[in-house]
């Protein structure tokens, strides 16, 4: 590659790792991704599915953006929507540990919606995870609510047989 060509790639490296995009209303922007967290009125048990929340991520999509159930780049993505979740966690009505997320099983592989695989190795999922013996969907777990701890609120990718949540995350993009 010639020195225009480096030139270039650095430029477009510190572009996308440092300008932050703008998002669809009520979405919040976490590293060069948009996303948005909704939550079943109440906190009683609801019947939102994997299944239903992704319809309802869907139906957000317009001639603008495309949104489904959200999956991160990398992560440092999510370490970023964790940071972010920290605060604007507290603003949702009720604390609730888990949300729906884009991962789903096929055959042996984890998978995210956009075709990437989800190593069973990845630092994305929390310990022990993912639990073979489920085929239901992925979440992610604020580990600070579920485990009860005065730590630090980071969110990992968990599955352990849950079939009905109250939370679930959306990406556009």
């Amino acid at each position: 590659m010639g020195f225009g060509g480096r030139v270039l790639a650095c430029v477009l490296a510190l572009a996308s790792a440092g300008l932050a995009i703008e998002c669809p209303a009520g979405f919040f922007e976490a590293a060069g991704g948009c996303f948005v967290v909704y939550t079943q009125p109440g906190s009683d048990q609801t019947n939102l599915d994997w299944e239903g929340a992704r319809t309802l991520c869907k139906s957000m999509s317009d001639s603008s953006w495309t949104v489904d159930l959200a999956v991160f780049d990398s992560s440092e993505q999510l370490a970023a929507v964790s940071e972010a979740w920290a605060t604007i966690g507290a603003t949702y009505p009720y604390p609730y540990p888990y949300m729906w997320i884009g991962v789903e099983r096929q055959g042996e592989t984890w998978t995210w919606l956009d075709g990437r695989p989800l190593s069973r190795f990845s630092n994305m999922w929390r310990v022990d995870y993912p639990d073979e013996a489920y085929d239901t969907g992925v979440y992610l777990e604020d580990f600070k609510l579920s485990n009860g701890a005065n730590v630090y609120g980071r969110l990992y990718v968990g599955n352990s047989g849950h079939q009905w949540l109250r939370r679930y995350m959306c990406r556009a993009k």
